[in-house]
């Protein structure tokens, strides 16, 4: 008997975080579908008011970071347990300034100029401007409080391997990318979730606090790529 609860705590505690792992990728998938629909359907807006589309998404994404909130205060959990830290936040800064930047220039700026990948040039304006910031404020942080953050977080709690959560979550990260865009947007999205999920389980020092300045610096720099070319 006494080694049959242990067992069955065991098993219960890892269909627990299935269970709220799937609802939490149900929900940020509901949250992508969703957002077009609203805007065009509710406000009537899409991009001929570009604010009130990126305050629209902000709210969605506003409420995927809330969803993440909730979930861990269910199961009693800190949210620093989702990789922050006040450690070291120096290096944890750099080191996410330093892996935003590469990435730039690897598969974004290299590409470009290799003429492998296009971009559609873009006139300077301050709305072209609001949309970096939200892109690195706001999108960053979300996606990754959700995918490197709370679901890597649990799928690591059930996995035998450490490399075996970066994987599968970057996968789904990918897939998630599908509904608004093309393969091959998920292709790269797969691959830069791939380094963000390694670099927070093998990076010394690399926080969920560098992965969201990195995602989030990546996304400003594409914008800012349509303004040079």
């Amino acid at each position: 008997m006494e080694e049959i609860q242990p067992t069955y705590n065991r098993r219960k505690s890892t269909v627990g975080t299935i269970v709220r792992t799937v609802i939490l990728l149900a929900f940020v998938v509901a949250v992508v579908l969703i957002s077009p629909w609203l805007m065009k359907r509710i406000f009537d807006v899409y991009w001929q008011n570009v604010l009130w589309a990126f305050l629209i998404i902000a709210f969605l994404y506003g409420l995927m970071i809330v969803a993440v909130i909730v979930l861990c205060k269910t199961e009693k959990q800190k949210i620093s347990a989702l990789g922050f830290t006040k450690k070291h936040l120096p290096s944890q800064i750099l080191i996410g300034l330093g892996f935003g930047v590469g990435l730039f220039l690897i598969l974004g700026l290299a590409p470009v100029l290799l003429k492998i990948m296009y971009v559609d040039s873009s006139p300077w304006s301050a709305l072209n401007l609001v949309y970096a910031v939200y892109k690195f404020a706001i999108v960053g942080v979300g996606e990754e409080l959700v995918f490197r953050g709370y679901v890597q977080t649990q799928i690591d709690k059930v996995s035998p391997r450490k490399f075996i959560a970066p994987i599968v979550t970057a996968v789904l990260f990918g897939l998630w990318h599908i509904f608004n865009a093309n393969w091959w947007i998920v292709i790269v999205a797969t691959v830069v979730g791939l380094l963000f999920g390694f670099a927070r389980v093998y990076i010394k020092r690399c926080s969920l606090l560098s992965v969201m300045i990195a995602h989030g610096l990546y996304d400003f720099s594409i914008v800012m790529l349509a303004w040079i070319f």
